[in-house]
């Protein structure tokens, strides 16, 4: 009697023993029966014998039904990650913006498994929540943050938090809700000392600064670097002249703060020959 002639039932529990996918997929693919039998097992046979992977694809292409389907299988692993990247199913859906997987992951009950982890880091040491405000997608973070179990403050590799992240992005409405979360710490610096506004007087995100200095959780305008480079003084060296003119039109920059080296904002562009940042601290009177 041919594989054909066997009963559904008997089907299943030659696939259930059978470990390799390759030789699980060639079966079904012997004839249309198997196919209709077998292909469901698909799933089944992932989380048995491959650690639920189907579930770092699914919610990388935003395929909400799969997820559905795999969480529904017993055993199955929300914590499964790339074995090279260490991107794990939240991590994914957070990075390419897909709000409902990542509404189904954080809400998902396991079942006698390891609950979700949802600060797992990946290779550099980024967070689901830290490459959603890379990317800017507000409603993720919405949801990330309206989970107690994230840590707003947690770092990568670089000592970078969301925040920080959002900042480089340039992404002012992540940086607001951000700043809007009970226990930022909006000063947090990077391994360069390098904090938030920094990033963004550097980067030439005027908006992010101007969320960063006149919220209701200012961040420190003088805060320096390990040189004692202020925001200001990147700013002028870097030539952002829209920067440096918000800043020394406020009261609360000492425009003629001193670094390491001596050096004050003006000498700065001096020396990188800004002549146009020059002019703002000339029509200002300051030497």
């Amino acid at each position: 009697m041919g594989l054909t002639h066997l009963s559904t039932d008997l089907l299943l529990c030659i696939a259930d023993h059978i470990s390799s996918t390759k030789d699980l997929d060639s079966l079904i693919r012997t004839s249309r029966q198997f196919y209709h039998s077998l292909q469901p097992f698909l799933l089944i046979h992932n989380v048995k014998y491959n650690d639920s992977s189907a579930l770092l694809w699914a919610a990388y292409r935003g395929r909400v039904r799969l997820i559905h389907a795999i969480l529904r299988i017993p055993g199955s692993d929300l914590n499964v990650f790339h074995e090279e990247s260490y991107e794990t199913p939240l991590f994914l859906a957070a990075e390419q913006g897909h709000t409902e997987i990542v509404r189904l992951l954080l809400a998902e009950q396991p079942r006698g498994g390891i609950p979700l982890d949802v600060d797992f880091e990946d290779s550099q040491g980024d967070t689901p929540l830290i490459v959603a405000a890379k990317a800017g997608h507000l409603e993720v973070m919405r949801l990330l943050l309206s989970d107690g179990r994230v840590d707003v403050n947690k770092t990568n590799d670089d000592g970078r938090t969301a925040l920080a992240q959002a900042a480089i992005s340039g992404f002012p409405e992540v940086v607001r809700l951000l700043l809007e979360t009970e226990n930022i710490e909006p000063d947090c610096s990077d391994v360069d000392l390098w904090t938030p506004l920094t990033f963004a007087a550097t980067g030439g995100h005027l908006d992010v600064v101007k969320v960063l200095l006149e919220g209701e959780k200012r961040v420190d305008v003088t805060c320096g670097d390990w040189k004692n480079l202020t925001p200001l003084m990147w700013a002028a060296r870097g030539g952002v002249g829209h920067v440096v003119e918000y800043l020394l039109d406020r009261n609360d920059v000492d425009v003629v703060l001193r670094d390491e080296d001596g050096r004050t904002a003006r000498m700065w562009a001096e020396e990188y020959g800004y002549q146009h940042i020059v002019e703002l601290f000339d029509s200002r009177g300051i030497e």
